[in-house]
C-alpha cells in the first residue's frame, strides 16, 4: 500500500493526465510526471513492482524549471486508468497515506530550516493532506499567498520535523536535510537517569 500511495502522491502532486480525440483517431491516454531525479527513480521502481511500464524520457524545464530534465510517462490506457483510480481511491489504509504524503512532498513539498510546507493552491488536495496528516497526529495550518491559498505548513518545532520524516520517509534527499538537534527550544528534559546493565536493542524504523 505504501508504494502505491507513493504513485498516488507524486501523480496528484507533479503528475498530468490527458484524453485526447482526434478526428479519424482513436481517442488517445497519456499520463506524465516530472520532478527529481530521486522521487523519478523511485516512482519508476514503485511502477515495476506494481506491474507498470512507464518510459523514460527527456523534459526541458526552460528558465523556470531549469533544473528538471527528465520525465516518466504511459500511453497505455489500461496503465493511465490505474494512476487515476489509485489517485482517488474511496477508502485507503494508513500506509497508502505514508506513501502518499511522501510521493506529494516529493513533489511538491519544501523545507528548510524553520519549517516543512506543502505547496499546493488546490483546497481539496489541501483538505485531504490535512486528514492524512491528522490521523498522524501532526497538526498543521492553512497559508494564503497574496489573499489565495497556497498550501499547508507543518506546525509542532523541530521534533514534529523529524517525526514527519521518519515516519513518511520521502525520498528526494535535498529536501529532507539533515537537522541540527542543539538548535530550538524544545529539548526534551532528562529526568533521571538508572542502570540497567547491558541489553540487546533494536532500530524498528
Amino acid at each position: 500500500d505504501y508504494k502505491t500511495g507513493f504513485l498516488a502522491g507524486a501523480s496528484v502532486g507533479d503528475g498530468y493526465i490527458g484524453r485526447y480525440h482526434y478526428p479519424g483517431t482513436s481517442k488517445q491516454n497519456h499520463f506524465g510526471l516530472v520532478g527529481d531525479d530521486e522521487m523519478l527513480d523511485t516512482f519508476k521502481i514503485y511502477s515495476e513492482d506494481l506491474g507498470l511500464e512507464v518510459i523514460e524520457g527527456k523534459f526541458n524545464g526552460g528558465k523556470t524549471y531549469p533544473n528538471v530534465t527528465r520525465k516518466v510517462r504511459t500511453n497505455r490506457k489500461a496503465q493511465v486508468d490505474y494512476l487515476e483510480d489509485i489517485s482517488y481511491p474511496e477508502s485507503a489504509s494508513y500506509h497508502y497515506k505514508r506513501g502518499f504524503l511522501a510521493g506529494f512532498y516529493d513533489a511538491d513539498g519544501t523545507c528548510d530550516r524553520n519549517s516543512v510546507r506543502f505547496c499546493n493552491r488546490d483546497v481539496n488536495v489541501s483538505m485531504r493532506l490535512a486528514e492524512y496528516l491528522d490521523e498522524m497526529d501532526f497538526r498543521v495550518t492553512v497559508e494564503f499567498y497574496q489573499g489565495q491559498h497556497s498550501g499547508l505548513l507543518l506546525l509542532g518545532g523541530q521534533s514534529e520535523k523529524i517525526r514527519f520524516f521518519s515516519l513518511v520517509r520521502p525520498k528526494v534527499s535535498h529536501k529532507a536535510p539533515v537537522f541540527d538537534l542543539g538548535m530550538g527550544n524544545d529539548f526534551a528534559v532528562v529526568v533521571s537517569v538508572i542502570p540497567v546493565g547491558e541489553r540487546e536493542v533494536y532500530d524498528i524504523q
